[in-house]
């Protein structure tokens, strides 16, 4: 990383921290990393593939998760800065029409879902609830309109009073939905289990007007397990779930994305479990790349909702993040390590990547980056730095930015192979 980025923290933090910040940085190699993306471009769907055996191997296709996590990092990295550091307005007319093609391809008709061909219906709730929010996204970043009426436009009309066919039975009524929510309770308790369905869901749950009794469930939920902390004489941790363990904040960074008009309570207890699970021994194999980059998200999440509604704990939340970070970062470098890539990607599990992402296959799970495990790692590095109250120092440039545009514009030559190809019999 150009060493002159780093004239961007002079006088904002101390030696060992920057030295620390620096050392994480040593880690990502932005060039390489938009260049791997830009590889995984089908001009011809209008996607990108998960990874570099999806794009190669037969059976596998583009899909809508992994091209906008695409797009958002070379926008989030600073890859579109001459253009307002926004995707939209980085793409050119053609490559817009075909990202929207694309998308609104995957629409059905009948219940305003989006399905990949590769696919089908046969999904888990959570691929079904993030394949609508990233086709969504993506139509309406780029100026599109969806051919037919979303699920989201369905579940409104259908809470406004209208037709309630082809909707989900746990939305079509408020004592269908109690009961879902209390069915997943359990889990959420123990290990903050169906916090990624719920996040899933988060904008039907919002489109249905269920929102107010999500949050209403899910703040008595946090009040009775912080209540029997206090009796049980445990420092309380302030989450929805008691074991302090990698997915302590699984439900924080989950549930976050439901609390946007309200508070999220005993923020700064939650702030201080973030540095306690993200300084736990970088040991074994029983965690994930998204079990690295929960805690550093959680925490900026838990700083967003701080700056909306209680302002004044912000600056407290960074001096407890700041207070350890050269030994967070250093930690969180041992644990990104088993899932860096040679070629400067990451990979979702440790030395490959994921076969499946909410249960659908996505790559042959070779040991490969792939765009979900490298979009949450890369996350992880700019979170570092909100968490503490810093300015990001970013990983790629507009020359970056330029060469990715321009492999959209011109595309790849994809040659795909049998999975015997990759000595793999079935």
């Amino acid at each position: 990383m150009d060493g002159k980025k780093w004239e961007l923290l002079e006088g904002k933090v101390g030696e060992r921290e920057l030295d620390a910040l620096k050392l994480l940085g040593s880690y990502y190699d932005g060039k390489a990393i938009i260049d791997w993306l830009g590889g995984l471009w089908d001009k011809e769907t209008g996607g990108f593939y998960y990874a570099n055996s999806s794009r190669d191997c037969e059976g596998f296709l583009p899909d809508i998760e992994s091209t906008v996590q695409t797009l958002r990092w070379a926008e989030n990295n600073g890859a579109f800065a001459a253009y307002g550091g926004k995707y939209a307005n980085a793409l050119d007319g053609e490559t817009k029409e075909r990202l929207i093609g694309f998308a609104k391809s995957l629409q059905c008709k009948e219940d305003g879902y989006f399905y990949h061909p590769q696919w089908g219906k046969d999904i888990s709730g959570a691929k079904l609830g993030r394949d609508l929010g990233w086709s969504r996204a993506l139509i309406n970043t780029l100026g599109g309109t969806p051919d037919y009426p979303t699920a989201l436009d369905r579940l409104a009309m259908a809470s406004a009073g209208g037709s309630k066919d082809n909707i989900p039975e746990w939305f079509k009524s408020k004592e269908n939905y109690l009961a879902w929510l209390s069915e997943k309770s359990v889990d959420m308790r123990k290990n903050s289990g169906s916090a990624h369905l719920i996040n899933a869901n988060s904008s039907q749950i919002i489109a249905a007007g269920y929102l107010e009794l999500t949050l209403d469930y899910l703040d008595g939920m946090q009040q009775t397990i912080y209540k029997e902390q206090l009796e049980e004489g445990e420092r309380p941790t302030g989450l929805w779930q008691k074991p302090t363990d990698y997915r302590a904040v699984w439900g924080l960074l989950k549930y976050a994305a439901l609390y946007r008009g309200r508070p999220i309570k005993h923020q700064l207890e939650i702030a201080r479990t973030c540095v306690d699970v993200i300084l736990l021994p970088a040991e074994g194999d029983n965690y994930h790349m998204n079990d690295v980059f929960n805690q550093w998200s959680g925490l900026c999440s838990l700083i967003g909702n701080a700056k909306e509604h209680q302002p004044e704990v912000v600056e407290e939340i960074y001096e407890i993040v700041r207070e350890r970070l050269p030994e967070m970062v250093e930690n969180s470098i041992k644990k990104i390590l088993p899932f860096k890539q040679a070629d400067g990607t990451f990979s979702y599990c440790m030395g490959h990547s994921s076969a499946t992402t909410n249960h659908a296959p996505v790559s042959l799970g070779l040991p490969e980056g792939d765009v979900n495990a490298t979009a949450l790692c890369s996350s992880m590095y700019r979170s570092v730095f909100t968490a503490a109250g810093l300015p990001i120092v970013q990983m790629c440039d507009e020359v970056d930015g330029e060469r990715f545009l321009a492999t959209l514009r011109r595309g790849n030559v994809i040659t795909k192979k049998s999975k015997e190809d990759f000595g793999i019999i079935e």
